[in-house]
Protein backbone atom coordinates (compact mmCIF):
# COMPACT_ATOMS: atom_id res chain seq x y z
CA UNK A 1 0.00 0.00 0.00
CA UNK A 2 1.29 3.08 -1.13
CA UNK A 3 2.80 5.73 2.14
CA UNK A 4 0.44 8.82 0.74
CA UNK A 5 -0.09 11.16 2.98
CA UNK A 6 -3.94 9.81 2.91
CA UNK A 7 -3.21 6.88 3.10
CA UNK A 8 -1.08 7.67 6.53
CA UNK A 9 -4.18 9.61 7.42
CA UNK A 10 -6.58 6.58 7.24
CA UNK A 11 -4.34 4.38 8.62
CA UNK A 12 -4.50 6.36 11.75
CA UNK A 13 -8.32 6.45 11.26
CA UNK A 14 -8.76 2.94 11.18
CA UNK A 15 -7.00 2.24 14.32
CA UNK A 16 -8.14 4.94 16.03
CA UNK A 17 -11.77 3.96 15.35
CA UNK A 18 -10.94 0.61 16.27
CA UNK A 19 -9.73 1.58 19.76
CA UNK A 20 -12.85 3.92 20.72
CA UNK A 21 -15.46 1.57 19.91
CA UNK A 22 -13.27 -1.81 20.89
CA UNK A 23 -10.55 -0.20 23.70
CA UNK A 24 -7.32 0.08 23.39
CA UNK A 25 -5.10 -1.82 21.79
CA UNK A 26 -1.54 -3.64 23.74
CA UNK A 27 0.66 -1.13 21.95
CA UNK A 28 3.97 -1.61 23.44
CA UNK A 29 5.85 -2.68 20.68
CA UNK A 30 4.08 -0.01 18.67
CA UNK A 31 5.04 2.66 20.70
CA UNK A 32 8.68 1.54 21.24
CA UNK A 33 9.07 2.04 17.25
CA UNK A 34 6.98 5.18 17.22
CA UNK A 35 9.21 6.43 20.33
CA UNK A 36 11.80 6.35 17.57
CA UNK A 37 10.22 9.03 15.11
CA UNK A 38 10.87 12.62 15.61
CA UNK A 39 7.11 14.57 15.12
CA UNK A 40 3.66 14.30 16.75
CA UNK A 41 2.19 12.61 13.59
CA UNK A 42 4.91 10.60 12.48
CA UNK A 43 4.56 8.65 15.69
CA UNK A 44 0.85 8.67 15.34
CA UNK A 45 1.26 6.93 11.82
CA UNK A 46 4.22 4.92 12.85
CA UNK A 47 2.00 3.30 15.87
CA UNK A 48 -0.96 2.65 13.51
CA UNK A 49 1.02 1.28 11.12
CA UNK A 50 2.24 -1.17 13.04
CA UNK A 51 -1.13 -1.98 15.15
CA UNK A 52 -2.73 -2.04 11.92
CA UNK A 53 -0.28 -4.85 11.05
CA UNK A 54 -0.55 -6.80 13.87
CA UNK A 55 -4.11 -6.84 13.61
CA UNK A 56 -4.12 -7.73 9.92
CA UNK A 57 -5.79 -4.74 8.53
CA UNK A 58 -3.67 -3.64 5.82
CA UNK A 59 -4.79 -6.43 3.51
CA UNK A 60 -8.90 -5.51 4.00
CA UNK A 61 -7.36 -1.21 3.32
CA UNK A 62 -5.86 -2.85 -0.14
CA UNK A 63 -9.08 -4.43 -0.94
CA UNK A 64 -11.34 -1.55 -0.24
CA UNK A 65 -8.76 0.37 -2.14
CA UNK A 66 -8.86 -2.38 -5.18
CA UNK A 67 -12.53 -2.27 -5.15
CA UNK A 68 -13.11 1.34 -4.92
CA UNK A 69 -11.07 1.06 -8.97
CA UNK A 70 -12.86 -1.58 -10.22
CA UNK A 71 -16.29 0.36 -9.25
CA UNK A 72 -14.88 3.34 -10.77
CA UNK A 73 -13.62 1.45 -13.80
CA UNK A 74 -17.02 0.08 -14.18
CA UNK A 75 -18.84 2.99 -13.79
CA UNK A 76 -16.58 4.79 -16.36
CA UNK A 77 -17.67 1.95 -18.76
CA UNK A 78 -21.18 1.80 -18.24
CA UNK A 79 -21.08 5.54 -18.98
CA UNK A 80 -19.44 4.74 -22.68
CA UNK A 81 -21.97 2.21 -23.42
CA UNK A 82 -25.02 4.76 -22.56
CA UNK A 83 -23.41 7.56 -24.06
CA UNK A 84 -23.19 5.18 -27.45
CA UNK A 85 -27.13 4.03 -26.54
CA UNK A 86 -27.73 7.49 -26.38
CA UNK A 87 -26.53 8.73 -29.78
CA UNK A 88 -28.17 5.96 -31.42
CA UNK A 89 -31.69 6.84 -30.22
CA UNK A 90 -31.20 10.22 -31.48
CA UNK A 91 -30.51 8.74 -35.03
CA UNK A 92 -33.17 6.20 -34.77
CA UNK A 93 -35.95 8.41 -33.50
CA UNK A 94 -37.69 8.81 -37.14
CA UNK A 95 -37.07 7.25 -40.26
CA UNK A 96 -37.66 11.08 -42.32
CA UNK A 97 -35.60 13.21 -41.09
CA UNK A 98 -33.93 14.11 -37.28
CA UNK A 99 -36.03 16.92 -35.57
CA UNK A 100 -33.37 19.05 -34.31
CA UNK A 101 -35.16 20.22 -31.43
CA UNK A 102 -35.90 16.82 -30.10
CA UNK A 103 -32.52 15.67 -30.54
CA UNK A 104 -31.22 18.31 -28.08
CA UNK A 105 -33.78 17.55 -25.39
CA UNK A 106 -32.79 13.80 -25.47
CA UNK A 107 -29.40 14.54 -25.23
CA UNK A 108 -29.32 17.20 -22.89
CA UNK A 109 -32.49 17.39 -20.95
CA UNK A 110 -31.35 14.55 -18.07
CA UNK A 111 -27.73 16.03 -17.96
CA UNK A 112 -29.23 18.95 -17.39
CA UNK A 113 -31.79 18.03 -14.77
CA UNK A 114 -28.91 15.97 -12.87
CA UNK A 115 -26.82 19.09 -13.10
CA UNK A 116 -29.71 20.99 -11.52
CA UNK A 117 -30.21 18.79 -8.68
CA UNK A 118 -26.36 18.90 -7.94
CA UNK A 119 -26.32 22.49 -7.61
CA UNK A 120 -29.15 22.47 -5.20
CA UNK A 121 -27.44 19.89 -3.23
CA UNK A 122 -24.05 21.93 -3.33
CA UNK A 123 -25.76 25.01 -1.68
CA UNK A 124 -28.50 23.52 0.57
CA UNK A 125 -27.97 20.01 1.38
CA UNK A 126 -25.53 18.26 4.18
CA UNK A 127 -26.25 15.03 2.51
CA UNK A 128 -22.85 14.30 0.43
CA UNK A 129 -23.84 10.93 -0.46
CA UNK A 130 -26.18 12.01 -3.38
CA UNK A 131 -25.64 11.77 -7.37
CA UNK A 132 -23.64 9.16 -9.41
CA UNK A 133 -21.34 9.10 -6.35
CA UNK A 134 -23.82 8.60 -3.83
CA UNK A 135 -25.33 5.79 -5.81
CA UNK A 136 -21.26 4.00 -6.20
CA UNK A 137 -21.05 4.58 -2.52
CA UNK A 138 -24.01 3.21 -1.44
CA UNK A 139 -22.81 0.28 -4.08
CA UNK A 140 -19.43 -0.44 -2.34
CA UNK A 141 -21.06 -0.37 1.01
CA UNK A 142 -23.42 -3.06 -0.20
CA UNK A 143 -20.44 -5.31 -1.07
CA UNK A 144 -19.07 -5.39 2.04
CA UNK A 145 -19.13 -8.00 4.22
CA UNK A 146 -16.75 -8.70 6.40
CA UNK A 147 -16.25 -6.86 10.14
CA UNK A 148 -12.76 -5.34 9.29
CA UNK A 149 -13.99 -4.75 5.30
CA UNK A 150 -16.51 -2.56 6.73
CA UNK A 151 -14.13 -1.12 9.40
CA UNK A 152 -11.92 0.56 7.08
CA UNK A 153 -14.52 1.57 4.79
CA UNK A 154 -15.72 3.65 7.78
CA UNK A 155 -12.89 5.09 8.85
CA UNK A 156 -12.60 5.59 4.71
CA UNK A 157 -15.70 7.97 5.06
CA UNK A 158 -14.92 8.84 8.17
CA UNK A 159 -11.94 10.80 7.39
CA UNK A 160 -13.11 12.24 4.09
CA UNK A 161 -15.75 13.68 5.80
CA UNK A 162 -13.97 15.30 8.67
CA UNK A 163 -11.38 16.20 5.81
CA UNK A 164 -14.21 17.91 3.40
CA UNK A 165 -13.40 15.03 0.54
CA UNK A 166 -16.35 13.53 0.26
CA UNK A 167 -18.56 16.94 -1.57
CA UNK A 168 -15.73 17.46 -3.95
CA UNK A 169 -14.75 13.41 -4.33
CA UNK A 170 -18.44 12.43 -5.13
CA UNK A 171 -18.80 15.69 -7.11
CA UNK A 172 -15.93 14.47 -9.98
CA UNK A 173 -17.28 10.68 -9.51
CA UNK A 174 -20.57 12.61 -10.73
CA UNK A 175 -18.75 15.02 -13.22
CA UNK A 176 -16.52 12.12 -14.66
CA UNK A 177 -19.68 9.94 -15.19
CA UNK A 178 -21.82 12.61 -17.34
CA UNK A 179 -18.71 13.93 -19.23
CA UNK A 180 -17.61 10.06 -20.75
CA UNK A 181 -21.01 9.84 -21.43
CA UNK A 182 -22.01 13.21 -22.96
CA UNK A 183 -18.39 12.24 -24.48
CA UNK A 184 -18.85 8.74 -26.34
CA UNK A 185 -22.41 10.43 -27.30
CA UNK A 186 -20.37 12.95 -29.33
CA UNK A 187 -18.33 10.63 -30.68
CA UNK A 188 -20.66 7.90 -32.13
CA UNK A 189 -22.76 10.85 -33.43
CA UNK A 190 -19.63 12.23 -35.36
CA UNK A 191 -18.82 8.78 -36.47
CA UNK A 192 -22.06 8.11 -37.85
CA UNK A 193 -22.47 11.31 -39.52
CA UNK A 194 -18.92 10.91 -41.45
CA UNK A 195 -20.53 7.47 -42.81
CA UNK A 196 -23.93 8.17 -43.49
CA UNK A 197 -25.88 11.24 -44.59
CA UNK A 198 -28.93 12.76 -42.56
CA UNK A 199 -31.91 15.25 -43.09
CA UNK A 200 -33.09 17.68 -40.23
CA UNK A 201 -36.00 19.23 -39.66
CA UNK A 202 -37.02 21.84 -37.17
CA UNK A 203 -40.22 19.78 -36.03
CA UNK A 204 -43.14 21.18 -32.85
CA UNK A 205 -46.54 20.89 -32.38
CA UNK A 206 -47.23 23.65 -29.78
CA UNK A 207 -44.49 26.26 -30.54
CA UNK A 208 -45.31 28.97 -33.12
CA UNK A 209 -42.92 29.96 -35.99
CA UNK A 210 -41.64 33.12 -33.57
CA UNK A 211 -41.55 31.11 -30.39
CA UNK A 212 -38.58 28.39 -32.67
CA UNK A 213 -37.25 31.16 -34.12
CA UNK A 214 -36.51 32.95 -30.68
CA UNK A 215 -35.40 29.61 -29.22
CA UNK A 216 -33.06 29.23 -31.93
CA UNK A 217 -30.93 32.24 -31.08
CA UNK A 218 -30.88 31.07 -27.82
CA UNK A 219 -29.70 27.95 -28.39
CA UNK A 220 -27.05 29.29 -31.15
CA UNK A 221 -25.63 32.05 -28.43
CA UNK A 222 -22.44 29.03 -27.42
CA UNK A 223 -22.11 28.03 -31.16
CA UNK A 224 -21.90 31.95 -32.47
CA UNK A 225 -19.12 32.61 -30.32
CA UNK A 226 -17.04 29.98 -32.92
CA UNK A 227 -18.90 30.96 -35.80
CA UNK A 228 -20.80 27.74 -36.04
CA UNK A 229 -24.59 29.23 -37.57
CA UNK A 230 -27.50 27.47 -36.09
CA UNK A 231 -29.62 25.76 -39.51
CA UNK A 232 -32.94 28.28 -40.87
CA UNK A 233 -36.37 26.42 -39.88
CA UNK A 234 -37.47 28.24 -43.00
CA UNK A 235 -34.61 26.95 -45.14
CA UNK A 236 -34.99 23.54 -43.59
CA UNK A 237 -38.58 23.30 -44.28
CA UNK A 238 -38.07 24.61 -47.82
CA UNK A 239 -34.62 23.05 -49.25
CA UNK A 240 -33.06 19.93 -48.57
CA UNK A 241 -29.50 21.10 -49.88
CA UNK A 242 -26.83 18.44 -48.45
CA UNK A 243 -24.62 22.12 -47.49
CA UNK A 244 -27.56 22.33 -45.18
CA UNK A 245 -28.02 19.09 -43.44
CA UNK A 246 -24.05 19.21 -43.20
CA UNK A 247 -24.37 22.81 -40.79
CA UNK A 248 -27.41 21.36 -38.99
CA UNK A 249 -25.59 18.52 -37.84
CA UNK A 250 -22.68 20.24 -36.84
CA UNK A 251 -24.86 22.90 -35.52
CA UNK A 252 -26.09 19.90 -33.42
CA UNK A 253 -22.68 18.34 -32.08
CA UNK A 254 -21.72 21.62 -31.07
CA UNK A 255 -24.60 21.93 -29.16
CA UNK A 256 -23.93 18.90 -27.54
CA UNK A 257 -20.20 20.22 -27.07
CA UNK A 258 -20.50 23.12 -25.56
CA UNK A 259 -24.13 22.69 -23.42
CA UNK A 260 -23.29 19.17 -22.25
CA UNK A 261 -19.71 18.29 -22.31
CA UNK A 262 -17.78 21.49 -21.45
CA UNK A 263 -19.70 22.42 -18.22
CA UNK A 264 -19.16 18.59 -17.15
CA UNK A 265 -15.35 19.05 -18.03
CA UNK A 266 -15.08 22.51 -16.04
CA UNK A 267 -16.92 21.70 -13.07
CA UNK A 268 -14.92 17.75 -13.19
CA UNK A 269 -11.58 19.95 -13.25
CA UNK A 270 -12.56 22.49 -10.46
CA UNK A 271 -13.83 19.53 -8.27
CA UNK A 272 -10.80 17.60 -8.71
CA UNK A 273 -8.59 20.85 -7.96
CA UNK A 274 -10.44 21.66 -4.76
CA UNK A 275 -9.94 17.54 -4.11
CA UNK A 276 -6.39 17.68 -5.05
CA UNK A 277 -5.89 20.56 -3.01
CA UNK A 278 -7.69 19.56 0.42
CA UNK A 279 -5.71 16.31 0.20
CA UNK A 280 -2.67 18.22 0.18
CA UNK A 281 -3.70 19.74 3.15
CA UNK A 282 -4.35 16.91 5.66
CA UNK A 283 -4.28 17.43 9.11
CA UNK A 284 -4.03 15.20 11.70
CA UNK A 285 -6.32 16.82 14.89
CA UNK A 286 -4.77 16.50 18.06
CA UNK A 287 -7.67 16.66 19.72
CA UNK A 288 -9.45 13.73 18.30
CA UNK A 289 -10.80 10.82 21.32
CA UNK A 290 -8.03 8.24 20.69
CA UNK A 291 -5.74 10.69 19.57
CA UNK A 292 -5.35 13.66 22.74
CA UNK A 293 -4.76 10.51 24.71
CA UNK A 294 -1.85 9.53 23.09
CA UNK A 295 0.83 12.09 23.37
CA UNK A 296 1.76 11.70 26.66
CA UNK A 297 2.19 8.12 26.26
CA UNK A 298 4.41 8.92 22.76
CA UNK A 299 6.53 11.31 25.03
CA UNK A 300 7.11 9.15 27.53
CA UNK A 301 11.14 8.41 28.23
CA UNK A 302 12.41 6.56 31.20
CA UNK A 303 12.57 8.59 33.90
CA UNK A 304 17.46 9.11 34.58
CA UNK A 305 18.24 8.35 38.23
CA UNK A 306 19.76 11.96 39.20
CA UNK A 307 20.06 11.09 42.91
CA UNK A 308 20.20 7.17 44.02
CA UNK A 309 18.44 5.72 46.77
CA UNK A 310 20.92 4.03 49.51
CA UNK A 311 21.48 0.64 48.79
CA UNK A 312 19.87 -0.62 51.93
CA UNK A 313 16.62 0.67 51.20
CA UNK A 314 14.38 -2.42 50.24
CA UNK A 315 12.67 -2.88 46.99
CA UNK A 316 8.98 -3.76 47.23
CA UNK A 317 8.51 -7.46 47.26
CA UNK A 318 7.14 -7.81 43.76
CA UNK A 319 9.95 -6.28 42.67
CA UNK A 320 12.69 -7.58 44.00
CA UNK A 321 11.21 -11.02 42.55
CA UNK A 322 11.34 -9.87 39.03
CA UNK A 323 14.98 -8.68 39.45
CA UNK A 324 15.78 -11.93 40.66
CA UNK A 325 13.95 -13.54 38.12
CA UNK A 326 16.68 -14.12 35.07
CA UNK A 327 14.12 -14.63 32.63
CA UNK A 328 13.90 -18.27 32.33
CA UNK A 329 11.32 -20.36 31.08
CA UNK A 330 7.95 -18.99 32.68
CA UNK A 331 6.42 -16.66 34.58
CA UNK A 332 3.37 -16.87 37.55
CA UNK A 333 2.20 -13.36 38.81
CA UNK A 334 -0.90 -12.21 39.67
CA UNK A 335 -3.09 -8.94 39.46
CA UNK A 336 -4.21 -6.32 42.22
CA UNK A 337 -4.02 -9.42 44.82
CA UNK A 338 -1.62 -11.96 46.60
CA UNK A 339 -1.11 -15.24 44.79
CA UNK A 340 -2.32 -18.31 46.76
CA UNK A 341 0.35 -20.33 48.31
CA UNK A 342 1.86 -22.76 45.14
CA UNK A 343 3.95 -25.67 47.12
CA UNK A 344 6.96 -27.21 45.01
CA UNK A 345 7.15 -25.11 42.21
CA UNK A 346 9.33 -25.91 39.32
CA UNK A 347 12.23 -23.75 39.45
CA UNK A 348 12.13 -22.78 35.97
CA UNK A 349 9.23 -21.33 36.54
CA UNK A 350 9.83 -17.43 38.28
CA UNK A 351 6.69 -16.68 40.97
CA UNK A 352 6.67 -12.50 40.67
CA UNK A 353 3.63 -12.53 43.14
CA UNK A 354 1.47 -9.46 43.20
CA UNK A 355 2.03 -6.55 40.34
CA UNK A 356 0.19 -3.47 40.98
CA UNK A 357 2.01 -0.56 40.39
CA UNK A 358 2.64 0.92 37.22
CA UNK A 359 6.68 0.73 38.13
CA UNK A 360 6.02 -3.09 38.23
CA UNK A 361 4.33 -3.33 35.40
CA UNK A 362 6.84 -1.29 33.00
CA UNK A 363 9.64 -3.04 34.23
CA UNK A 364 7.52 -6.46 33.69
CA UNK A 365 7.43 -5.37 30.04
CA UNK A 366 10.92 -4.36 29.91
CA UNK A 367 11.65 -8.28 30.58
CA UNK A 368 9.25 -9.40 27.88
CA UNK A 369 10.75 -7.45 25.60
CA UNK A 370 14.11 -9.31 26.14
CA UNK A 371 12.62 -12.50 24.95
CA UNK A 372 13.77 -14.49 27.22
CA UNK A 373 10.40 -15.34 29.19
CA UNK A 374 8.59 -18.38 27.22
CA UNK A 375 5.48 -18.12 28.86
CA UNK A 376 3.07 -16.37 31.29
CA UNK A 377 0.48 -17.71 33.47
CA UNK A 378 -1.35 -14.44 34.95
CA UNK A 379 -3.65 -14.98 38.37
CA UNK A 380 -7.27 -13.31 38.27
CA UNK A 381 -9.18 -12.69 41.25
CA UNK A 382 -12.48 -13.88 39.35
CA UNK A 383 -14.31 -12.12 42.29
CA UNK A 384 -13.72 -8.62 40.67
CA UNK A 385 -15.35 -7.46 38.09
CA UNK A 386 -13.29 -7.70 34.38
CA UNK A 387 -11.48 -3.94 34.09
CA UNK A 388 -10.36 -2.22 30.86
CA UNK A 389 -6.82 -1.44 32.38
CA UNK A 390 -6.40 -4.96 33.65
CA UNK A 391 -7.57 -6.23 30.18
CA UNK A 392 -5.20 -3.77 28.61
CA UNK A 393 -2.56 -5.07 30.39
CA UNK A 394 -3.11 -8.87 29.90
CA UNK A 395 -3.46 -8.69 26.04
CA UNK A 396 -0.03 -6.62 26.44
CA UNK A 397 1.30 -9.43 27.86
CA UNK A 398 0.00 -11.55 25.70
CA UNK A 399 1.67 -9.91 22.41
CA UNK A 400 5.16 -11.17 23.59
CA UNK A 401 4.90 -14.40 24.82
CA UNK A 402 2.00 -17.37 24.94
CA UNK A 403 -0.50 -16.34 27.74
CA UNK A 404 -2.80 -18.42 29.55
CA UNK A 405 -5.41 -17.10 32.77
CA UNK A 406 -6.05 -18.52 36.03
CA UNK A 407 -9.52 -17.51 37.25
CA UNK A 408 -8.91 -17.48 41.35
CA UNK A 409 -12.02 -17.98 43.39
CA UNK A 410 -14.21 -18.42 40.03
CA UNK A 411 -16.40 -20.85 42.04
CA UNK A 412 -17.30 -17.81 44.52
CA UNK A 413 -18.69 -15.46 42.24
CA UNK A 414 -19.74 -17.51 38.63
CA UNK A 415 -21.13 -14.54 37.12
CA UNK A 416 -17.89 -12.53 37.12
CA UNK A 417 -15.85 -15.76 36.40
CA UNK A 418 -18.25 -15.97 33.04
CA UNK A 419 -17.57 -12.53 32.52
CA UNK A 420 -13.77 -12.61 32.37
CA UNK A 421 -14.02 -15.90 30.46
CA UNK A 422 -16.02 -14.03 27.81
CA UNK A 423 -13.41 -11.14 27.82
CA UNK A 424 -10.21 -13.15 27.49
CA UNK A 425 -11.58 -16.41 24.98
CA UNK A 426 -13.76 -14.22 23.02
CA UNK A 427 -11.76 -11.02 22.53
CA UNK A 428 -8.10 -12.11 23.14
CA UNK A 429 -8.63 -15.63 22.04
CA UNK A 430 -6.60 -16.96 25.48
CA UNK A 431 -6.61 -20.16 27.19
CA UNK A 432 -8.61 -19.59 30.72
CA UNK A 433 -8.16 -21.81 33.44
CA UNK A 434 -10.37 -22.24 36.62
CA UNK A 435 -8.94 -25.14 38.82
CA UNK A 436 -5.29 -24.81 40.09
CA UNK A 437 -4.11 -27.82 38.85
CA UNK A 438 -4.61 -27.26 35.24
CA UNK A 439 -3.17 -23.63 35.38
CA UNK A 440 -0.44 -25.21 37.22
CA UNK A 441 0.08 -27.95 34.20
CA UNK A 442 -0.05 -25.43 31.74
CA UNK A 443 2.59 -22.90 33.34
CA UNK A 444 4.91 -25.98 34.48
CA UNK A 445 4.83 -28.62 31.85
CA UNK A 446 3.51 -28.61 27.80
CA UNK A 447 0.42 -26.76 28.35
CA UNK A 448 -2.28 -29.00 26.85
CA UNK A 449 -4.20 -29.27 29.09
CA UNK A 450 -7.71 -28.11 28.21
CA UNK A 451 -8.78 -24.55 29.24
CA UNK A 452 -12.13 -25.41 31.26
CA UNK A 453 -14.33 -22.06 32.71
Amino acid sequence: MADSAFQKHWTIEVIRQREVHWGPCADSRALNKARQQAGFADKIYTRALSLAEEHELIQPMQFFSTLKTLLLSLLILFAVFAGISLGNTVLTRSDTAISLLDALIILLSLNFLTLLIWCISMLTSSNTTQGVGGILFRLANGLVRSSRLSAVSQAFISLCHRQQLLKPGFSSISHAFWAVLLGSALLILWLRFIGQEYQFTWQTTLLSESAVNQLIQILNTLPALFNIEAPSAELLRTQQSFELHRQSATWLLACLALYGLLPRLILLSASESIRHLRKRRLELDHQLPGIAELKARLSYEPAQVVDPAPRNIPAPAGRQKLAQHSGGQALLLALEHEIPSIKDLPDHVGNLGMIASGAQRQELIQKLTAGNVKKVLVVVDARLSPDRGSIRFIAEISSYCPTAIWLNHSQLRPERSQSWSEQLQQRLQLEVYSQEQQALHWVTNGGDTHATT
